[in-house]
């Protein structure tokens, strides 16, 4: 049986359906691949947290994604075909939507803030990403919407506001009523400076006055004196005009310290001792005066009792402690001592008290004056009758510290 050669136009036919047939099939997986990243894209879409829109040129909603109806309220069947206007919240003005269609239109991406209003009526605010999408010829067709629900934190921000808002009026407020304060208080301290400047005036004459008038006293009684023949009158009169240079010495250091209140009586009392040591009329190398004497403060009525106290213990001394010739040192001490007192201490090397001395029954002026003033000071007196004579004063005392 004779065998038959294949026809070579059917051979090259076969060639070309096979061809075709290859084509055909990459074309599938092609279209397969397509639809494939289609449905990612829209799995995409639609799983968005994010709300989705697409219009025309026109504003026509063509789609949105189901986070636009769980977010507005509406079904997609209520809004596609029609414009967003139904969601507009009368928050922004016409400006606002005019510059945002000219900026998409001109073919740039818009981005902002919206306040829109839901279904229900309720208001939320978006920050909106709008581009617009061009075919092949680059034609712009439709726009594109990317939303983010920022409702929270524009909520969160206007409180704030509000909060700093009313931090501001209250601060402003409390400003206010602190510079008034100021103002009633710079006042309140003129008015004070002027008051004590006055005082300090008032106080200065006061203190000349008191002077000039214990002058005048201390100068009648030395003129008295000069016409007085007995011996024991002359002396009362010299104790007399000591008492009053006491008292004027007192007020000459309180009218220098320019001090309210209590000051510092030390240099008063040093100096009131060195007078006292220098108007008797031993010889220096017969009788010394020493003083010990700390910072105390005193008020004026206070430093004159003490002063009048150490001037009659001072006289004393010189008085009986050396009217046998001996020589020796009186020492007078004064200084704030423990539990809030005031220690005034004067001993000389004399023979002492006489036997069966009374302190509650003296006779002689000086420790009946010193005995008063204690008692008027609320103090206390203790006395060492020889070896040495001593008499010990405490008064309250109160430190400044």
């Amino acid at each position: 049986m004779k065998k038959h050669e294949p026809n070579p136009f059917v051979l090259e036919e076969v060639e070309a359906l096979k061809s075709r047939l290859s084509h055909f099939s990459g074309l599938e997986s092609h279209r397969q691949k397509i639809e494939l990243d289609l449905q990612k894209l829209r799995h995409a879409v639609e799983q968005s947290a994010s709300t989705i829109i697409i219009t025309d040129v026109y504003g026509n909603v063509e789609y949105v994604n189901p986070q636009f109806t769980i977010l507005t309220g509406y079904q997609s069947s209520e809004i596609i075909g029609k414009s967003m206007g139904s969601l507009k919240s009368k928050v922004h003005n016409a400006d606002f939507y005019k510059s945002m269609w000219n900026t998409i239109l001109s073919g740039k991406q818009w981005r902002g803030e919206f306040c829109n209003r839901k279904k229900n009526g309720d208001l939320f605010w978006e920050y909106a990403t709008l581009s617009p999408i061009r075919d092949q010829d680059g034609t712009i067709t439709n726009f594109v919407a990317v939303k983010e629900d920022i409702t929270t934190r524009k909520n969160l921000e206007e409180r704030l506001s509000m909060f700093n808002s009313e931090l501001n009026r209250r601060v402003q407020e409390k400003t206010a009523q602190l510079e008034a304060e100021i103002g009633h208080r710079k006042e309140a301290e003129e008015h004070l400076k002027t008051l004590l400047k006055e005082k300090e005036q008032v106080l200065s004459e006061i203190h000349k006055r008191v002077n000039n008038n214990l002058q005048l006293m201390i100068s009648l009684l030395g003129l008295e004196s000069g016409f007085l023949f007995d011996i024991r009158d002359s002396v009362f009169f010299t104790q007399s005009q000591n008492r009053l240079k006491v008292i004027a010495l007192i007020h000459k250091h309180m009218q220098q310290s320019q001090a309210f209140g209590k000051f510092n009586a030390t240099d008063s009392l040093e100096r009131l001792v060195h007078v006292l040591s220098l108007s008797q009329a031993f010889p220096m190398d017969q009788v010394r005066v020493v003083s010990e004497i700390k910072p105390v403060f005193l008020t004026t009525d206070q430093a004159i009792l003490v002063g009048l106290m150490v001037n009659e213990l001072i006289s004393n001394s010189f008085k009986h402690g050396f009217s046998d010739g001996r020589d020796g040192d009186i020492v007078v001490e004064i200084s704030p001592g423990l539990e809030n007192t005031l220690r005034i201490c004067v001993r000389d090397p004399g023979p002492g008290f006489p036997e069966g001395f009374d302190l509650g029954h003296v006779r002689t002026l000086g420790l009946r004056i010193i005995k008063t003033l204690t008692m008027q000071l609320k103090g206390e007196i203790t006395l060492r009758q020889k070896d040495p004579t001593e008499v010990r004063i405490s008064l309250p005392y109160e430190s400044p510290n």
